[in-house]
């Protein structure tokens, strides 16, 4: 019987170094696990704040592109009141051109009514010089009548 127990206790001398061995295996795994695991939460911190940045810098691209849109409403509402006196400035020159022609058509009947006025004038001032000469014969002729 001794031979029973002193076999029983090696074995359970050679079960306890097994277990032991198993539990410093698991340690080491449990250690190895648990870097792996802080290495992927680090990893997994690192791509949310890089998402984060992303996601900030999408919201800052999509503000920009809504400004730049009001930006060129208000552009368009410009162009179109530049239109529109743009318009208002070739109805003007249309309307000055139309006067224009029409004082050009009339220019030659305004000229040559101002030649007719002008010889009248002629006219006129021939009959004054011719008046004028009459009228000094006369004083001429008065002046010997008075005593």
């Amino acid at each position: 019987m001794a031979e029973s127990v002193r076999k029983l206790a090696e074995e359970s001398a050679s079960s306890a170094k097994e277990i032991t061995s198993l539990v410093a295996d698991v340690r080491q795994q449990t250690v190895q696990l648990s870097q792996v695991v802080e290495t992927a939460v680090q990893e997994v911190r690192y791509g949310a704040d890089r998402l984060e940045q992303a996601g900030k810098t999408i919201s800052g691209i999509a503000d920009n592109a809504h400004q730049s849109a009001r930006h060129m409403e208000q552009a368009g509402h410009q162009v179109d009141r530049v239109v529109e006196a743009v318009n208002r400035i070739l109805r003007n020159i249309h309307d000055i051109r139309t006067f224009a022609q029409k004082t050009a058509d009339g220019t030659p009947t305004v000229s040559a009514a101002t030649k007719e006025q002008l010889a009248i004038a002629e006219r006129v001032s021939a009959s004054a010089v011719s008046l004028s000469n009459t009228a000094s014969t006369l004083q001429n002729v008065t002046d010997r009548f008075k005593v």
